[in-house]
Formats: structure tokens, sequence, C-alpha cells
């Protein structure tokens, strides 16, 4: 069985993933967001649901330039360069989070059992 995380997202960001527009969510490595396993599943609060994600993938990089180098910019940030994504990064994780290194997690849409009862 796996193990449900639930987390905080903007808006925004949370109507992205459901539609499928995006599908990477960044996070630097809180001992929190390190207790993610491939396979677990991420639950955003203050959303109804479907509002819980299928953890596909976790990549760690060290910083948010080589993360930005490796992962598709457009499945991160829709719509923003590179350049553009690091500093919408570099303004959400202030100076010196990014030591604790970048985590970007593959998620996938994912239908909880209590869910389907009510319809969702």
């Amino acid at each position: 069985m796996p193990t449900i995380h639930t987390w905080r997202i903007k808006k925004e960001y949370f109507y992205q993933l459901r539609s499928g527009v995006k599908n990477l969510e960044i996070r630097v490595g809180y001992s929190w967001v390190r207790k993610v396993e491939k396979g677990d599943l991420i639950r955003f609060e203050h959303y109804d649901a479907p509002n819980t994600f299928l953890v596909k993938r976790i990549s760690i990089y060290k910083s948010f330039e080589s993360m930005l180098e490796s992962e598709d910019v457009d499945m991160i940030l829709p719509g923003v360069t590179s350049v553009e994504a690091l500093k919408i990064l570099q303004g959400i994780y202030h100076k010196g989070k990014e030591k604790l290194h970048v985590y970007v997690f593959e998620l996938e849409p994912h239908v909880l059992r209590k869910d389907l009862r009510r319809g969702v």
C-alpha cells in the first residue's frame, strides 16, 4: 500500500497538474519531501477531488540550473523559458534553500477508491 503525502500547492500549478498541461512538480529537499518514494501518492490540500497524484519518478539535482538543463521546462512551468523558470523558482525558494537539493516529481493523476464512491 503506497504512502499518501499531503502537500500544499498554488492554485495555478494544481490546475495545470490536474489538466495534464504540467506533470512535474519541483520541491527542495525538506525532510518531508525526502520521505516521498516512487509509487507513493501526493494529495494536494484545499482542492476538490481528484486531487491525488501517483509519483512515477523522482529525480534529484544539486541546483535549479542543473535541473532545468535536464528536465522539460514546459512540464514544470508551462509557457515560460528556462531563464524565466529559474527566476520563478528562486523567488519561491529563497536563497540558500537550493543547498537542500532540488527534487523533481513526475506525477500522474490518481483516483482514490473513496473518490470513486463520491462519483468523481
